[in-house]
Order: C-alpha cells, then sequence, then structure tokens
C-alpha cells in the first residue's frame, strides 16, 4: 500500500475515532479529571487526521479507490467480529477461506496474506486495546505492548547491532563504550530489563533512555514493513510487569516508516535514473 493510501487510512480511522471521542463526552462532567482526559483523547485524534490531510495531496486513481474500499473494508470486517464475540462471549467463526485470520480465546491470529501489519497495528490503536502482540518474521520473533492502543514496550528476539539499546546510547552520546562494556560484565546474569539497570545505576537519565527506546522501536517498524511475509497472534490483557517506559502513537510509527520506505525507493529510483543517463 502506498504511503498516499495509508494516509487515507489513518484519516478515515482518526476522524471514526474523534467522532466516538465527541460521543463519550458527558454534558455535565461529575469529575474534572474524567472530563480532561476525555478531551485529550480527542484532540490526539483530531491531531492525527489532521496530519493525514496533510499527506493527502492528489485526488487517487479509480485502482487505488479501490485498494482503499478492501482496506477499510477488510478493517470493519475485523472490527464487527470483535463486538460479536464481546456481545455473545463465543468466537466468531472465520469463512471459509485459504486466507483468514481466526480468532483465539480473547485474541487473534493470522499472517500478512489477510491484512497487513500496518492495518493490523493501526486497528489495535483505533480500537484502544490492551494486550500483546506476538510478530514472528524469517529473522525474528517481536512483541509488542499496546495499553489503550498505544505502544508501550517492544521487544526483538534478533535485533541487528546497530538497533539495540546500548549501541543506539553510545550512538547519541549518552553513554561511553567502555562505560557499556564495563556494565555489560555486571549485568550478564541479571534478569533485570537493560533500561531499568542503566537508570538505575544512573547511567542514562529517563529523557535520554526514553528517546533512544523510541528510537529502537522505530527501527523496529521499519524492519517489520520490510519483511515479506509474517505471522501474527494478539492476546488481549497486559502482564502485571508491563513496562511503561514509553507511550507511542501506533499510527505515527506506521506512517513514519511508510514515509521512510518511499523515500529509500524513491532514492534508488534516482540512482537508477542517474546511471542510465
Amino acid at each position: 500500500m502506498s504511503l498516499k493510501n495509508r494516509a487515507r487510512l489513518a484519516f478515515i480511522e482518526s476522524v471514526g475515532a474523534l467522532l466516538r471521542s465527541a460521543e463519550r463526552l458527558p454534558e455535565n462532567p461529575e469529575k474534572k479529571s474524567e472530563f480532561e482526559s476525555d478531551l485529550r483523547k480527542a484532540q490526539r485524534h483530531l491531531q492525527l487526521a489532521t496530519q493525514a490531510v496533510e499527506r493527502l495531496l492528489y485526488q487517487p486513481e479509480e485502482t487505488e479507490k479501490k485498494e482503499m474500499e478492501d482496506t477499510v473494508s477488510r478493517i470493519v470486517g475485523h472490527q464487527m467480529d470483535g463486538l460479536n464475540r464481546q456481545n455473545t462471549g463465543k468466537a466468531v467463526a472465520a469463512k471459509p477461506s485459504a486466507k483468514s485470520t481466526s480468532p483465539t480465546a480473547g485474541g487473534l491470529q493470522g499472517d500478512t496474506q489477510t491484512i497487513s501489519l500496518a492495518e493490523l497495528i493501526n486497528w489495535l490503536g483505533l480500537q484502544e486495546k490492551d494486550g500483546v502482540l506476538h510478530i514472528q518474521t524469517s529473522n525474528e520473533t517481536v512483541t509488542m505492548y499496546f495499553e489503550m492502543g498505544n505502544l508501550i514496550h517492544a521487544l526483538s528476539s534478533n535485533s541487528p547491532p546497530k538497533a539495540r539499546l546500548g549501541e543506539l546510547l553510545v550512538e547519541m552520546g549518552v553513554i561511553e563504550k567502555k562505560q557499556l562494556d564495563d556494565f555489560f560484565q555486571r549485568y550478564s546474569s541479571s534478569r533485570e530489563r537493560l533500561g531499568a539497570a542503566l537508570e538505575r545505576e544512573e547511567l542514562v537519565n529517563k529523557d535520554d533512555l526514553r528517546i533512544a527506546l523510541e528510537k529502537q522501536v522505530q527501527a523496529l517498524f521499519n524492519r517489520l514493513f520490510q519483511a515479506e511475509k509474517a505471522s501474527f497472534t494478539f492476546q488481549e490483557g497486559l502482564p502485571p510487569d508491563a513496562d511503561r517506559r514509553i507511550r507511542l502513537n501506533v499510527t505515527h510509527l506506521v506512517l513514519e516508516s511508510a514515509r521512510m520506505h518511499d523515500e529509500a525507493h524513491a532514492t534508488e529510483d534516482d540512482r537508477e535514473d542517474s546511471s542510465g543517463l
């Protein structure tokens, strides 16, 4: 799906979420804090819709319109399945198809032949889901933790060297390489999360750690969307010890990955054009 079509999808999702937020606003709020929280959610959805509109700079061709309609139809179908499961307390049987997602106990499983990772993650954000998403590609297993549709933590079984938290902190100039090596000698037998241990020993501060984690997550999204095939399972509910050092809007992450992907392909095309001169 092109960057423009992703922007159209983000616009549709954001406007829908904005309308639902507006409907939930009470006429006579009893608690100011709850009212302000609802307003902030509505403001976030409005910002997302505005950013998506900024990317819609031309009218789509007929083929793009059809692609967008199919995408929205699939997402609406998943939403309706979720509503039916909530209302009946039973899993909805998947329609017979070689390409289908399947409901699990309190969750969902499938692969990218049915729905792309971008569409799936956007849907989790739109539905403000709490839960854990496991993604299996040919190179790594990724685990993402969602709270109210926001990404609060992500792990990879096989991060490339330059995408690891320690290397990112060194690259940012936050910590020296020798400091990091000395720390790893002490940390190797610990089961504590790396970021928490670095912060506890005052080797990094909270803001620098957050920035490094955000960079790491964006790099993770970029890798995922380059994967040709992937399978996934989503389980509702968070573990009690879930890490919450970051809180990232998934639509922003998806759109940024799409932008970087399109820019990289545009650069490759420019090089090919130049070589042919």
